[in-house]
Parts: structure tokens; C-alpha cells; sequence
């Protein structure tokens, strides 16, 4: 089993997030707890640094398991959800998370995937 925190470049609404602001300073503190990863949750990819992430990844030799969706969730969009445009703004949203995360080499989760 690998070992992963979860933390935020925003300050998250309530929301499972351990460590949130200076993405750096996650990436520090995860290695000194020992963990293997950093789950990485955002509202939109472009509210993440992806060069960072990806200098930050190695320096500290820390994976990406997954990139968190809930942020986007959080602001009310839905893959499922009852109006078209809704959907469609979910769409766009998710799509910016999937090309960071191929950018990264992991997958995408949460509420809208």
C-alpha cells in the first residue's frame, strides 16, 4: 500500500483536504510524513501550477495518485445534473482535469467522473 495526502493550491471548502495554500510546502511536508504521493485536488487545472507540480513531483520523488474533482463539484456542476448547461460547463471542467492528469500520468476522481 502506498501512502498519499491530499492537498489543495486554494483554501477548500469543507471538504477531506489535509493540507491546503503553498503547494511546495505540501509537497515538503508529504515527503517528511513519509508518504509516497500527493492527491491533488483543484477546482479548475488551471488553478495548479502543472510545471510546478511536475518539478515538485520529482525533486521530492513524490507521485500524483490522482487528481480530486470535488472542488469543481463543490460549485455546483454535474455530469448529471438536470440542465444542459450545467453538464456542459462540467464537461469543459473535467476535460482540463484529464489533460493535467495525462500531463502528470495519473487518473481523475471524484463526484463529476
Amino acid at each position: 500500500m502506498k501512502i498519499a495526502v491530499t492537498a489543495t493550491p486554494v483554501p477548500p471548502r469543507p471538504a477531506p483536504l489535509l493540507l491546503y495554500g503553498d503547494l511546495a510546502e505540501a509537497f515538503r511536508t508529504a515527503a517528511e510524513f513519509g508518504c509516497q504521493g500527493v492527491e491533488i485536488h483543484m477546482g479548475r487545472a488551471e488553478d495548479v501550477d502543472l510545471a510546478l507540480v511536475k518539478r515538485l513531483s520529482r525533486e521530492y520523488g513524490l507521485g500524483i495518485p490522482t487528481l480530486g474533482t470535488g472542488m469543481a463539484a463543490a460549485e455546483g456542476l454535474s455530469l448529471a445534473h438536470t440542465e444542459a448547461a450545467v453538464r456542459g460547463r462540467a464537461v469543459e471542467r473535467v476535460r482540463g482535469h484529464i489533460e493535467f492528469a495525462a500531463e502528470v500520468g495519473t487518473g481523475v476522481a471524484g463526484p463529476l467522473v
